[in-house]
């Protein structure tokens, strides 16, 4: 499951499996099921940069490991990045180039539009591991002159041309996660290349730049070629981008059933966690980056006098704005003894157990009364 998923992602994903009747014991992030594939034979320790970039979703994670215990330091990404845009910006060329030499728009055509999103993603395959392609549709569709077809080449070079603006937001949030997390690229000695679009050459050569940024300006242009023999050394090239997520769930499924000796993670928060004020703002609680388990408090207060009782809404914050939060659920705790505004003492405590279980808890401390609900694996919302 993608590391940057938010919660109610994250449910709808255990929704999905439970659907078609699997018993889910535990999400694990797919960067770190890679890191597990990696990390599980190694005798010695490792700092790893692990970038997943799946059909739609582009995690980032940072990594330590050493004697079975796998610490994420960071993480970062996207939720609407992945190998789907790369495969629709050779649609969008294709379309435009058909239309310029046939005036007809391909999209009017339900059949022929998905056929060349078919071979658009053939066509990124093969450039993967070839300078050149060439996109072939007979009869693609028909006008009133007749059946026409489609022949047009594609090069490694105009690929990387095309999804130049793709890249330089993946770059853009490469950096942002060592800024965000404090690690200078030095901090990191391997890297994981996982998903079937990191094998794009480019999308090396980028990471390579970033890691030395006096390599080159230019992810595309020749002197990025020119690097350091760590930075290419520290890719773990023996470690399949289409095999390496589910090498890892078998490890941990293996720990499970009990033929694997226990491995112990220490994930972090991916997103900042708090609650709604009366303004409805967002209050953070528990800052995105709080490796678990781990918990904080915030002392809040009554905003009408004489209240009776307060409502918490617990929210996930994935953005900036109401419109990036995610709702987890709601706490009435009853005041037995009201008071003035901004007399009482509310505490409001997060607390993340080793599993990911979150528990919200609410005290109000004149009276002792108090409120409690848990937010577990499953994502059931129970009130105690």
């Amino acid at each position: 499951m993608p590391a940057y998923f938010d919660d109610r992602q994250r449910e709808d994903t255990l929704k999905a499996a439970r659907s078609v009747g699997l018993n889910v014991l535990k999400l694990l992030n797919e960067p770190t099921a890679a890191a597990l594939t990696y990390g599980f034979s190694k005798t010695e320790g490792g700092r790893l940069l692990v970038l997943d970039l799946g059909g739609g979703t582009f995690d980032i994670t940072l990594m330590e490991y050493a004697d079975n215990i796998f610490r994420v330091r960071g993480v970062g990404g996207s939720t609407s990045i992945g190998g789907t845009n790369f495969d629709m910006a050779i649609v969008e060329h294709i379309l435009r180039e058909f239309q310029s030499l046939y005036g007809f728009d391909l999209r009017q055509d339900r059949i022929a539009y998905q056929q060349l999103v078919i071979h658009a993603e053939k066509a990124k395959i093969d450039l993967s591991s070839t300078d050149e392609t060439r996109i072939m549709i007979p009869y693609i569709t028909a006008t009133e002159k007749g059946p026409i077809h489609l022949n047009i080449s594609l090069s490694r070079s105009e690929l990387e041309q095309l999804i130049a603006p793709i890249l330089r937001e993946i770059e853009e949030h490469i950096r942002q996660t060592f800024e965000q997390t404090g690690f200078s690229t030095e901090w990191v000695d391997s890297v994981i290349l996982v998903g079937g679009s990191t094998r794009l050459p480019v999308i090396e050569r980028l990471v390579k730049k970033i890691l030395a940024p006096s390599s080159g300006n230019n992810p595309g242009g020749p002197a990025d070629r020119i690097e350091p023999l760590f930075i290419n050394q520290a890719f773990r090239r023996e470690i399949n981008p289409d095999e390496a997520v589910a090498l890892g769930a078998g490890i941990l499924a293996g720990m499970f059933e009990g033929s694997i000796p226990d491995i112990e993670f220490h994930d972090m928060t991916s997103h900042d966690l708090g609650i709604e004020d009366d303004q409805g703002r967002f209050v953070a609680v528990l800052p995105r980056g709080a490796t678990y388990p781990t918990r904080a408090s915030h002392l809040f207060t009554t905003t009408r006098d004489f209240q009776e009782e307060v409502w918490i809404h617990v929210l996930q914050e994935v953005g900036t704005g109401r419109k990036n939060q995610v709702s987890l659920g709601m706490l009435r705790l009853k005041i037995s003894n009201p008071k003035k505004q901004g007399e009482p003492n509310i505490d409001v405590t997060f607390a993340i157990d080793a599993n990911g279980m979150l528990n919200v808890s609410a005290v109000d401390l004149d009276s002792g009364e108090k409120e409690e609900i848990t937010i577990d694996s499953d994502f059931a919302l129970r009130v105690s």
